[in-house]
């Protein structure tokens, strides 16, 4: 038996000796079609792929991975901790985090502030992909200094943004599910010039706001209540191909 599971870990190991030659964004790319578990095994069967295991780039913390794991925080954590060189794309599933513990939330989002954040999502789906109603998450105000983001997914977040802040110029793709929007008179304008996909689900506050994006194609706009879409509201929009407005009581 032992015998069978040394020859077995000998085969899987020679396997990613052959591998070992590749350039490291095609190694990163392999790993990123693994879930993070696969990843880490991997670094463990070849000494060479450890240094890409905390190096990659992109790191997926689904509703399947957070799925029953009491210490998911601990998980994360640990594995933020290890992690060497940016990270691009961030998805993690926030409905596993209590909200007593959503400093711990804050903690992340200064870490990928200060780490080249290009993709961020933060989700509430249960691993059946179907929407909780936790406690919202307030966004913390690192996350409006971020310049680099081209997208962004919040669902069931507070978004309160600093005096300061007027838009993400670099932003490309934003999807909004059951947020909260509070904007005062100083963040009322919103200047997001490369803004191409706009998504907003069941939220709160939106459309308070005039935005700027001409590069605007595509709106998406559920809601419970409004049956009108106010497109003054996203200025010098010449490019807009499709707006869908959707409404249920």
């Amino acid at each position: 038996m032992i015998s069978s599971c040394f020859k077995k870990l000998k085969v899987e190991r020679d396997k990613l000796d052959r591998l070992t030659d590749l350039p490291i964004n095609v190694k990163h790319q392999i790993q990123e079609h693994l879930f993070v578990e696969e990843a880490a095994r991997m670094s463990v069967l070849s000494r060479p792929w450890k240094h890409i295991w905390v190096s990659i780039p992109k790191l997926v913390f689904s509703a399947d991975f957070c799925h029953n794991k009491p210490l998911i925080i601990d998980v994360i954590n640990t594995i933020l901790l290890q992690h060497c060189g940016a990270i691009k794309t961030f998805l993690v599933n926030i409905s596993s985090i209590p909200s007593s513990q959503h400093s711990v939330i804050d903690e992340w989002m200064l870490l990928l502030s200060r780490n080249g954040i290009m993709d961020l999502t933060l989700e509430i789906l249960d691993k059946d992909r179907l929407i909780l109603n936790n406690a919202p998450y307030k966004l913390p105000s690192c996350l409006y200094g971020i310049n680099k983001l081209e997208s962004l997914t919040l669902s069931n977040c507070i978004f309160r943004p600093t005096c300061s802040f007027t838009g993400f110029h670099m932003l490309k793709n934003l999807s909004l599910l059951k947020v909260v929007l509070h904007l005062n008179v100083a963040t009322s304008f919103l200047w997001m010039p490369d803004l191409v996909f706009l998504q907003v689900k069941l939220c709160i506050g939106f459309p308070n706001s005039k935005m700027y994006a001409p590069k605007l194609s595509q709106i998406l706009f559920f809601t419970r209540r409004t049956k009108t879409l106010e497109l003054g509201h996203y200025m010098n929009c010449r490019m807009l191909t499709t707006v869908i407005l959707a409404s249920s009581r």
